[in-house]
């Protein structure tokens, strides 16, 4: 069976782009491991793939498609026509779409008209894991953009499946009747994968404290800003010897470099935005995390556990995949910057082989459950039961 990733308009995700790296490594993996049980295409524009082989990603053209964005009047027709095309002359059985925005609509809502013959299935892969917090909550900051992006999807398109990486939009989707069509099935993932090749523990370990992640309000950066600075003025014998390092970007940024700035780190801390960050993860020994809603598939924290990181992070969404509580790491309690410092403590003064052992639990996380090949039996599962 012929099936296809379509996705347009990805930019310069140097710094970022976690959603946009899985599913080119998702396309490599799956033509080269020899674990999978279909043909799987990449329709792609131009930019697109310039973007992400600049992050070595796509290193071979084979089974990447073309697509061209048009910008005159005649654009939804045109790359309609397109689609169609590859469709017919690659013989797709299905559409997944890695990454939705509202201006797939118009063409997603053509291709559900084709005739049955030839229509392929339609899916969405659903990233955001903000949704269920915010569709049903008008004082949610991302309540209007959320809905004027996903409510037309929902209650407009026939599509035939939702991959999800979250259990909570599969509960809120069934529990608010979210689809005016329904879906023949909706599934969130159990297990999940990184390109993770690059990153293999250096030992002995450093003792460096990583957090990565775009700057942005979800992932609040300023809480390990502010942890670092409480460190530093009341807990300065604990941390001697101890190298804090953020690496990120995003609107954040100027107030984050702001804030080490006026809390004086730059002796203990340092800001870095880097694309390849197995130079610092194979080497570090603590991985934070501070984001809201979920942790399960965030890219950095899974190249940090293969990287032999012990973990810190917020008990929020199904953190619990990735980290189980003195095992690998703990998580944060309270949930609170406060937390978070009592955290770090409790890591750094620990025996350094306790720490290690944690780090190694870690790599064993990746190495048995979230790895290339339980991914593909689920996505093949899915794919199958359309």
């Amino acid at each position: 069976m012929n099936i296809a990733l379509y996705q347009y308009g990805i930019g310069n995700i140097e710094g970022g782009g976690g959603a946009e790296r899985f599913f080119a490594d998702l396309f490599h993996e799956y033509n080269s491991s020899g674990l999978s049980k279909n043909n799987l295409y990449f329709i792609l524009d131009n930019s697109s793939v310039s973007n992400l082989k600049k992050i070595g990603k796509l290193k071979s053209n084979r089974n990447i498609l073309r697509f061209r964005i048009y910008s005159n009047r005649y654009k939804q027709f045109l790359e309609t026509m397109q689609l169609i095309w590859s469709i017919l002359r690659y013989r797709i059985k299905v559409i997944h779409v890695p990454q939705y925005n509202r201006t797939y609509l118009p063409i997603l809502k053509n291709i559900s008209f084709l005739p049955q013959s030839i229509r392929p299935k339609i899916v969405i892969q659903i990233v955001n894991c903000i949704i269920p917090y915010a569709l049903n909550n008008p004082g949610h900051p991302d309540h209007k953009a959320l809905s004027e992006i996903y409510l037309p999807l929902f209650k407009e398109l026939k599509a035939d499946g939702y991959f999800s990486w979250y259990e909570k939009f599969v509960e809120y989707a069934t529990m608010n009747r979210l689809f005016k069509y329904v879906p023949r099935k909706i599934y969130a993932v159990q297990s999940i994968f990184a390109d993770t090749k690059k990153f293999i523990p250096q030992f002995p370990k450093k003792n460096i404290i990583v957090f990565a992640s775009r700057l942005e309000e979800q992932k609040h950066p300023e809480w390990f800003i502010e942890a670092v600075n409480i460190l530093k003025t009341s807990h300065l014998s604990e941390i001697k010897g101890w190298q804090f390092m953020l690496f990120g970007d995003g609107s954040l940024k100027p107030k984050i470099s702001e804030l080490v700035q006026h809390y004086k780190l730059d002796d203990v801390l340092s800001m870095k935005i880097e694309g390849d960050l197995s130079k610092y993860f194979n080497h570090s020994r603590i991985f934070v995390s501070c984001q809201d809603y979920e942790n399960f598939t965030s890219l950095s924290l899974m190249e940090a556990m293969a990287a032999g990181n012990a973990i810190i992070a917020r008990e929020v969404g199904q953190t619990y995949f990735v980290l189980q509580n003195n095992v690998n790491g703990i998580f944060i309690k309270p949930d609170s910057i406060e937390g978070l410092v009592n955290s770090i403590l409790k890591l750094i003064t620990m025996e350094s082989i306790q720490l290690d052992k944690m780090g190694q639990k870690s790599v064993e996380f990746m190495k048995n459950t979230h790895n290339v090949a339980n991914f593909i039996k689920q996505i093949d599962s899915f794919w199958e039961s359309l």
